[in-house]
């Protein structure tokens, strides 16, 4: 089957709708099918995944906001619509929902079958402003399915624009179910970043944005390193906080505490979760309506026996079995986060590493997929039985 995979975000950009359109991607191409994908070609990083398996297209869109806005809505549909007619795709399937508000103008120029994935800030974001709920009203209504990440999705969806879809759920890969922890390379890793044998490491592994609670974390560091020293934080990625971080902890005196690994290489991701006593990932609504859709950094961890602290909003309620694989707070707030850190660096609170990694390895990319090609089996199914 031919399809075409459309996503703003791919790697090498790190981050969970990236993740998705990549595991998607390449889950498909070993099952046999013709995968396309398009996405935007200015998003430049480092890239240490290896070869594509996939064809891929690139289109341009601006990095100011407002332009990218225009430019999906005139010269995005015009140049791509063209493309993908004559490719004759068999699915054409929407990672990134953004990319589906083109469609209902695309459509006007000639039908096309579409089919979008939604991870939930963009219900809540694009229902807020008058022209974009409108576009994606239109865009959801004119597609042949829909699919939800998350119940949490499901219900935003329902609620705002009385659709129903398909649920399935985000995944690990299959190195962090499969591969054994490496003694020497925790040794090693623990000489890189400075810890010594009986150090509690807590670690957010993420982009650094506001979202995702880094400076909480930091904050409640501050506040037990004095009576636990040794305490310390773990912070693996990239992102606009890093310079506000660096600088906080600098303000609040605990640079012996914070490490800030940078960009954790793909061949070391799984590693890093082994180094791990905890995760700790406050993440926090914000007032631009965007929201953690699920918290694959969440499942990562629980398949590697890691317990997890977050915030239960969005989807992370289902990404973190509370009690179970973790801890989920009401509210990304200092006390609560530093209090319960404390319960776990002293054994006040206890988890089954078991259970945790029973409960991570529910999450996989291949259930994923099968969630995604399901639809189209059973059509083919009906087809040939009528």
């Amino acid at each position: 089957m031919k399809y075409l995979l459309i996503s703003d975000e791919y790697r090498p950009t790190i981050g969970g709708i990236a993740r998705v359109a990549c595991a998607l991607a390449d889950g498909l191409v070993e099952r046999n099918h013709d995968v396309t994908v398009l996405t935007n070609g200015s998003r430049k990083a480092i890239n240490d995944f290896g070869d594509e398996k996939a064809k891929m297209e690139y289109y341009h869109r601006p990095r100011n906001a407002a332009l990218g806005k225009v430019y999906l809505c005139s010269l995005w549909p015009m140049v791509n619509g063209r493309w993908i007619r004559r490719q004759r795709f068999d699915r054409i399937l929407v990672i990134d929902a953004s990319n589906a508000l083109p469609f209902p103008i695309m459509t006007k120029m000639g039908a096309i079958e579409y089919e979008v994935l939604l991870h939930g800030s963009e219900l809540i974001r694009y229902s807020r402003n008058a022209t974009t709920d409108r576009l994606m009203r239109l865009a959801l209504g004119n597609a042949k399915r829909i699919f939800s990440t998350t119940r949490f999705v499901e219900s935003q969806l329902k609620s705002k624009y009385g659709h129903d879809s398909i649920r399935t759920s985000c995944g690990v890969g299959d190195n962090f179910i499969q591969n054994h922890a490496d003694p020497e390379k925790q040794r090693e890793l623990r000489s890189r970043y400075g810890f010594d044998a009986n150090d509690f490491v807590i670690g957010t592994i993420s982009r650094l944005d506001e979202r995702k609670g880094n400076d909480l974390v930091i904050d409640a560091v501050a506040a037990l390193a004095t009576k636990y020293p040794n305490l310390k934080y773990l912070i693996g990625g990239t992102g606009p906080q890093r310079a506000f971080l660096e600088n906080r902890v600098k303000e609040l005196g605990v640079s012996d505490h914070v490490v800030f690994a940078g960009r954790v290489s793909e061949s070391e991701h799984v590693c890093h979760y082994d180094l791990l006593n905890l995760y700790v990932m406050p993440n926090r609504l914000l007032k631009n309506n965007t929201v953690e859709g699920f918290g694959i950094s969440f499942a990562e961890a629980a398949t590697r026996g890691v317990a997890s602290i977050g915030v239960d909003n969005g989807g992370v309620g289902e990404a973190i079995a509370d009690g179970v694989s973790g801890v989920l707070l009401n509210n990304a707030d200092i006390g609560p986060l530093t209090n319960t850190i404390e319960e776990i660096l002293n054994h006040r609170r206890i988890f089954d590493s078991d259970r945790i990694r029973q409960h991570g390895r529910q999450f996989t990319w291949q259930r994923f997929i099968d969630r995604m090609v399901e639809p189209c089996q059973d059509q083919s199914i009906a087809s040939r039985e009528v």
